[in-house]
């Protein structure tokens, strides 16, 4: 290779410098937002697509799965303290769909009440018919400093099935989760609920419980700072991107360990089934400190940002 002098080289390294710090502050941090999500493990590559308005505010989610064309996930509109996300309603000779997921904020932009709706169809005669409503509906609380303390879940599904002998059943859900803190990270969360489901069939109708509890704790020995986007952290908070917790600004930390005990039993305190999980996650960070990838032992997620 043909020898530079060295006055050269140090010319052209301040250059590249000044060009990089020049195009760093073209781009401010408050400008930025997230656009992006890739998830990726072995089998499978998925992305996930933020668009916005001129005010800063999502107003659009489309996911693309690996070679499937990309769709709308969830349009997007706010009035007041309501933010409405609505998946496109599906319809066509076989079947119908609809979801919408409503938020409520309050005077701090904080969820504190969550309402899905969803229905699904199916029509004959190509198959049975079949109609399914749900119904479920979250109110979230804070302590002082804004951060999660409790959620009161309550669900109602129902179905109706005509397979040649017309059934409906109902399903009714109350759960509480509550969260435990500490220096600012919520350390621990603890979910409880009793399912009732009542079948109804044309010779006799019977009625079942079901009863689930979910332990969860967070370690954060790392120390890897809670930085990103939150300027749309009610949407954000409902995609779950980042971790297994309600996501927002509150916490200085964001967890390197995850362990899971979960348990269901029936209606006479029978164990029916339980799971155990635990993972770790890394986190990596780029030129302007916000979280750009997660890595955990089966898979890695990368976080795209940009002016949108």
């Amino acid at each position: 290779m043909k020898n530079v002098p060295l006055p050269l080289l140090i010319l052209c390294f301040v250059s590249s410098l000044l060009s990089c710090n020049k195009n760093k502050e073209e781009i401010k941090v408050t400008e930025l937002r997230l656009i992006g999500i890739e998830y990726k493990n072995a089998n499978n590559f998925s992305r996930t697509n933020l668009e916005y308005d001129a005010s800063g505010r999502i107003t659009r989610v489309t996911y693309q799965q690996n070679e499937i064309a990309t769709h709308t996930q969830f349009d997007i509109s706010y009035a007041n303290n309501e933010i409405v996300m609505a998946q496109p309603a599906m319809s066509n000779a076989n079947s119908d769909v609809t979801d919408t997921i409503r938020l409520f904020l309050d005077a701090n932009n904080r969820v504190i009440k969550r309402i899905n709706h969803f229905f699904f169809e199916v029509k004959g005669p190509a198959n049975p018919p079949q109609r399914t409503y749900t119904y479920d509906t979250t109110l979230y609380e804070y302590d002082a400093a804004g951060l999660p303390t409790k959620e009161i879940y309550t669900k109602k599904d129902s179905t109706w099935f005509n397979n040649g002998q017309v059934a409906t059943y109902f399903y009714f859900t109350s759960g509480v989760t509550t969260y435990t803190s500490s220096n600012g990270n919520i350390t621990s969360s603890n979910y409880s609920d009793k399912m009732t489901l009542t079948t109804t069939l044309p010779t006799n109708t019977y009625t079942q419980y079901r009863t689930n509890t979910t332990s969860k704790t967070f370690q954060y020995t790392k120390k890897y700072p809670n930085n990103t986007d939150f300027s749309n952290a009610a949407v954000l908070r409902e995609l779950n991107v980042f971790s297994d917790l309600p996501f927002g600004s509150y916490s200085p930390y964001l967890p390197n360990m995850l362990t899971s005990s979960s348990v269901q039993k029936d209606g006479n305190g029978v164990i029916m089934s339980t799971d155990d999980f635990s993972t770790t996650y890394d986190f990596s960070y780029n030129a302007f400190r916000f979280v750009s990838s997660r890595v955990d032992a089966e898979s890695k997620v990368k976080y795209l940002y940009g002016k949108p």
